[in-house]
């Protein structure tokens, strides 16, 4: 890894942690460039605005994320495994980053660079897909699940997730951290659908 790469991991390292803590609406690049015991010039040189860096960090952050799925999915033996992984993953990354969501009215960084993070969004969710549909895939060579659209199944399947999250968002007061006991209950109601679901799919 070049100087220059090191720099720039070390500044959307140092942004997750601000954001994941104070919220992206609420921390500045002074602030970041305070933590990093640097110069906002410094800061502006690898990234032109907080735009930028905004998009970079969820880059980065999407990346551990498709890691850690991916790392899970490897040792899964069943679509149950699959679908329980990416709940307590997804539901991990929820509980840890929640500051960094991005429905914040007013966040003009975001909006900046809206398309462009709907799109990286739209990949990681995509790349989710592939995976749960090629674990259909094996169920239904190896008899246990019925034939059908594996892709198709895996999008209702990870749709049904979302669902479930948004829905539970909606039912808090807008302006209130969901505690522990939020993300346990959401935890529940998602393994309870995708048992549901499971029964569906299996012989």
């Amino acid at each position: 890894m070049s100087e220059s790469d090191h720099k720039q991991e070390q500044i959307i390292e140092t942004a997750l942690k601000r954001f994941a803590h104070f919220g992206i609406n609420k921390t500045t690049m002074s602030e970041i460039a305070d933590d990093l015991s640097s110069s906002k010039a410094s800061l502006y040189y690898y990234f032109p605005d907080k735009a930028s860096l905004i998009l970079a960090v969820i880059k980065h952050l999407l990346k551990i994320y498709h890691t850690e799925i991916t790392k899970h999915f490897r040792k899964a033996g069943s679509v149950k495994e699959g679908l329980y992984s990416i709940i307590d993953i997804r539901n991990s990354f929820a509980r840890k980053y929640f500051m960094l969501h991005l429905g914040s009215e007013g966040l003009q960084d975001i909006t900046v660079n809206e398309q462009a993070i709907k799109t990286i969004l739209r990949e990681a969710e995509q790349a989710e897909i592939t995976l749960l549909a090629e674990l259909l895939e094996k169920d239904m060579a190896k008899g246990i699940a019925r034939e059908r659209d594996a892709r198709a199944t895996a999008r209702t399947a990870i749709d049904m997730m979302i669902g479930l999250h948004l829905s539970s968002i909606v039912k808090k007061e807008r302006r209130i951290i969901p505690d522990e006991s939020h993300f346990d209950e959401l935890t529940k109601q998602q393994k309870f659908a995708c048992d549901l679901l499971i029964e569906g799919i299996n012989k």
